[in-house]
C-alpha cells in the first residue's frame, strides 16, 4: 500500500496523530521521515508494517486501530475489496483514491447495505478521480442559484480538463496498471453496472432532471476555450451519475444537471496521437500476450507518459490542471418544463488544482478523511452511511473550504 506522497499540512496539524501502513517496514520508515521533514516533529506518526491484502488478519489488525482508513492501494480491482471488507468488519470509516468504475460499482452492490447497517461511511474516488468533477458540479449548481436565484435550475454542465505541464508530466505506473486491467475487463464493468442499476431501481427514486441529456461528442473544437476537445475516458461522468442517484435516494430533491466531461488537446497533431494511442490500447488489451507487454513496459507503450520513476520535483512544481465547467439552465422549473424552451441562462466556473497524482490527490484524500472524522465526532452527522461517491457524501460539509485551504481554487468566471 502506498502512503500519502505529499502531506496536506493543515490536515496533519488537525489530526495530530496518524499511522502509515503497508508491507515493508523499512520503506514505511523512510516515508515517515519524509513527512517529518515536511511538517516538523510535532505530529505523532505510527508505522504498521506487514500489512498485506492477501492476509485478511493483517488488514483487520490495522483497520481496527483507526477511526478512518485512507486507501491508496492499486490496482483497486485486485487489492481494494479485502480492505473494504476489513473496514466494515471492524466498523472503521474509509476513503480511497480509486478511479476504477468497476471496483466502485462492485463495492456499492456488495457492501452498501452492510455499511448502512453499521453506520459507516465508505467513500470512493476521493482523489483526482473524481473530487474535481463531482464537487465541481455541485459548486456550479450552488453558484448558479446565487447568481440567478433559488428558483433557477441548472440543466446541463460540460466539464473541460486542461493539463498545463511546462516541464512535462509523467504518471505513476499504478494508474497505468489500473488502466490496462480496466480496458481488458469491460465485460466485468458491464456486469456490475447492470446489478447496480437494479439496486438503484429497487429504491424507487428518480433523479430530478430537466431537459434531454446532451449526446457526448467524441472530437470537436471549443470556440470559448479555443482548443480541440475529446471525450474524457476516465471515471468522472460515471461518478457524477452515481452521486446524483445517491443524493436522490438520500432525500435531495434538487435538480441534478446532465453532465459530460472532455479533455483539451493543444493541436490537431495531439488529437491524432491520442486516437492512435486509444486504438492501440483497445487492441492490445484484448489479448493476453500483448496485455502482458503493456504491463511490463509502461514507459514504451504509453509514449513516456507513465514510468516507475514517476515525475521529478521540477515537473510537480510546474504542472497544474484547469478544470472549466460550462453550465446552462432556466430561470425556473416551469420554464424548464416548457416543451419549446431552450436554456436561457449560462455560468462558467473553474477549478484550478496542482499536479493531479502526487500533489492534488493526497490533498484531496486527506481533506476528505478529516472531513469524515470531524463530521462523525461533531454529533451532528451530515455525511450519510453507506458506500458513497464524493458529492453524495460531502454535499453538506465544508470539504470545498478545506480544499481551498490546500491551494485548490474554486471560482466563477
Amino acid at each position: 500500500m502506498h502512503c500519502i506522497w505529499h502531506v496536506y499540512k493543515h490536515n496533519v496539524n488537525t489530526v495530530k496523530k496518524f499511522a502509515i501502513a503497508g508491507r515493508n517496514e523499512s520503506r514505511l520508515n523512510d516515508v515517515k521521515q519524509q513527512i517529518r521533514s515536511q511538517v516538523g516533529g510535532n505530529v505523532d506518526i505510527d508505522v504498521i508494517a506487514n500489512v498485506d491484502t492477501n492476509q485478511a488478519e493483517t488488514l483487520t489488525n490495522m483497520s481496527k486501530q483507526a477511526v478512518i482508513v485512507v486507501s491508496a492501494v492499486g490496482p483497486f480491482r485486485f487489492y481494494g475489496p479485502p480492505l473494504v471488507q476489513a473496514c466494515i468488519d471492524t466498523s472503521t470509516h474509509y476513503v480511497d483514491v480509486t478511479g476504477e468504475p468497476e471496483f466502485i460499482e462492485k463495492m456499492i452492490v456488495l457492501h452498501d447495505d452492510q455499511a448502512k447497517q453499521k453506520q459507516l461511511s465508505i467513500i470512493h474516488a476521493c482523489g483526482f478521480d473524481s473530487i474535481p468533477s463531482d464537487m465541481g458540479v455541485q459548486f456550479s449548481k450552488q453558484q448558479f442559484a446565487e447568481k440567478y436565484g433559488n428558483n433557477a435550475v441548472m440543466s446541463h454542465i460540460e466539464g473541460y480538463l486542461t493539463i498545463v505541464a511546462k516541464k512535462g508530466l509523467i504518471g505513476n505506473t499504478g494508474t497505468w496498471y489500473s488502466l490496462v486491467h480496466g480496458l481488458s475487463a469491460t465485460h466485468e464493468l458491464a456486469k456490475w453496472r447492470k446489478q447496480l442499476k437494479k439496486k438503484y431501481s429497487e429504491a424507487n427514486v428518480t433523479v430530478p432532471r430537466v431537459g434531454k441529456p446532451s449526446k457526448p461528442k467524441q472530437l470537436f473544437y471549443n470556440n470559448e476555450l479555443k482548443k480541440w476537445c475529446m471525450l474524457f475516458p476516465g471515471a468522472d461522468a460515471a461518478i457524477v451519475r452515481n452521486s446524483a442517484q445517491q443524493l436522490a435516494i438520500n432525500g435531495d430533491t434538487s435538480i441534478q444537471p446532465h453532465f459530460s466531461v472532455y479533455f483539451t488537446v493543444p493541436n490537431i497533431f495531439y488529437v491524432a496521437m491520442f486516437v492512435i494511442f486509444g486504438a492501440l490500447m483497445a487492441l492490445m488489451t484484448r489479448f493476453h500476450f500483448t496485455k502482458q507487454l503493456l504491463l511490463q513496459y509502461p514507459r514504451v507503450f504509453s509514449f513516456g507518459m507513465f514510468s516507475t520513476e514517476g515525475p521529478t520535483q521540477e515537473q510537480l512544481d510546474n504542472t497544474h490542471i484547469d478544470f472549466d465547467f460550462f453550465g446552462k439552465g432556466y430561470s425556473s422549473r416551469d420554464e424548464a418544463n416548457s416543451t419549446d424552451a431552450k436554456p436561457s441562462l449560462k455560468l462558467h466556473t473553474q477549478i484550478i488544482l496542482q499536479e493531479p497524482g502526487y500533489v492534488f490527490t493526497p490533498i484531496s484524500a486527506s481533506a476528505a478523511a478529516i472531513t469524515v472524522v470531524e463530521n462523525v465526532k461533531s454529533g451532528q452527522r451530515t455525511i450519510p452511511a453507506g458506500e458513497l461517491t464524493p458529492a453524495a457524501a460531502f454535499i453538506k460539509t465544508d470539504l470545498i473550504e478545506r480544499l481551498k485551504e490546500g491551494d485548490v481554487k474554486f471560482r466563477v468566471l
